[in-house]
């Protein structure tokens, strides 16, 4: 089930309480109202307005009295929130010196390719780290997987995997596996692994006394067979 709520063909993510709460609270100050002035023309309690400004989501029926308040339309009200949180067409991007530019080989790739900025050996069933120099802003909801690329993989054995977390803004470091038997080694501008960019869901772990699952119940590995 996707995590948004719908109003008057306005969809909204349910995680951008934040730069909603900061909105609502721009525009009660811009009109020179108290959070009791709003509490009351609305119908809730002062702590209830105190708590939307902090960043608790209201209702659709409490948003669409705050939009009427206001005078503005929901969209005018959510709108430039969602964005500024969820520009999912744009990746900022840092560089060190020496850092290459990631781009895309092709326009509907999903990777990014990241190239190393100085050469290196990846020994014989071995490793090495690369420091890429490169810095990504990921848009809110999301995270950045660091992936082999499939050339690399079935040429020279060469294996990436990572994750990268909203919120890190350091360099994105690669670690090469080698599973082949000869060195190898890169050159500066050589492509080293792809950035792939997922949405992502942050449920939170909540124990609970069991658990529901589908028919294949607790199979594990092999357990449907050859």
């Amino acid at each position: 089930m996707t995590n948004v709520i719908s109003f008057e063909n306005i969809v909204i993510p349910l995680d951008f309480e934040e730069t909603f709460g900061a909105k609502l609270r721009e525009i009660r100050v811009s009109n020179g109202m108290r959070q009791s002035d709003l509490a009351s023309k609305i119908g809730v309690t002062n702590t209830c307005i105190s708590n939307y400004e902090r960043g608790r989501l209201p209702n659709i029926k409490i948003l669409h009295s705050i939009a009427r308040v206001f005078n503005v339309s929901i969209d005018e009200l959510v709108s430039d929130s969602i964005n500024e949180r969820n520009d999912m067409n744009h990746l900022n991007i840092f560089l060190d010196e020496l850092a290459i530019m990631p781009e895309r080989a092709h326009d509907l790739d999903a990777g990014i390719d990241l190239f190393t900025p100085v050469q290196f050996i990846v020994p014989s069933h071995g490793y090495s780290f690369v420091d890429t120099g490169v810095h990504i802003e990921l848009p809110h909801g999301t995270c950045g997987h660091v992936r082999s690329k499939s050339g690399l993989n079935k040429k020279h054995g060469i294996t990436v995997d990572g994750t990268i977390d909203e919120g890190y803004t350091g360099s994105i470091g690669v670690i090469l596996h080698n599973s082949s038997d000869k060195d190898m080694t890169f050159e500066r501008g050589d492509k080293v692994a792809q950035l792939v960019i997922e949405v992502i869901l942050r449920p939170v772990p909540t124990l609970v006394d069991s658990i529901h699952g589908g028919d294949r119940g607790d199979g594990g590995f092999g357990s449907t067979g050859r």
